[in-house]
């Protein structure tokens, strides 16, 4: 399977002779680290934009959930530079943003700021590893059975809107 994280690490190796072998690692740390971040702020606030910071319990149960409590973590996997990290965090990123587009979309209101990131990040977790793909079309395709499952949804239109947002990635 084609892996292009570990070609960007590659790649940055051959331009700076002291690029540290284990840059990949301490990327994939600091990626969970973000994303535990993120967790804290949707946890305390229940809005990941809130300009104050959270509190430090919030950021201890956002590294909890993003480390321990998380069953497909790994610390072998997890601090390493294979690419699983990477797809784990943009994983649950087209996730949340998928729900959160599918919510709008059936309120009736705009989701074209979620729908335009939730494009980008799928692009990105096809783009680092291509295996991913199935788990991309996965996600959207339980977007779909939600969809399917509420009887005040738009199939059609949320479907189309879905479709527009998963080219880039395919």
């Amino acid at each position: 399977f084609p892996y292009n994280l570990q070609f960007a690490g590659f790649l940055a190796g051959l331009f700076t002779p002291d690029f540290p072998p284990a840059a990949l690692a301490y990327f994939h740390i600091l990626l969970q680290v973000m994303f535990a971040l993120f967790l804290a702020r949707l946890f305390e606030r229940g809005d990941e934009t809130a300009p104050a910071a959270p509190r430090w319990s919030s950021c201890a149960i956002g590294l909890l959930a993003t480390t321990l409590l998380n069953p497909g973590f790994s610390p072998k996997v997890s601090f390493s530079s294979y690419a699983e990290p990477s797809i784990a965090v943009t994983l649950a990123l087209a996730a949340w943003l998928s729900s959160r587009s599918l919510g709008q979309l059936m309120a009736g209101r705009s989701a074209a700021r979620d729908l335009w990131l939730l494009s980008l990040v799928l692009a990105a977790m096809i783009g680092i590893k291509q295996v991913a793909a199935p788990l991309g079309v996965g996600l959207i395709a339980l977007v779909l059975l939600v969809a399917v499952a509420e009887q005040r949804a738009a199939l059609a239109r949320i479907a189309t809107r879905f479709a527009v947002v998963c080219s880039p990635a395919i």
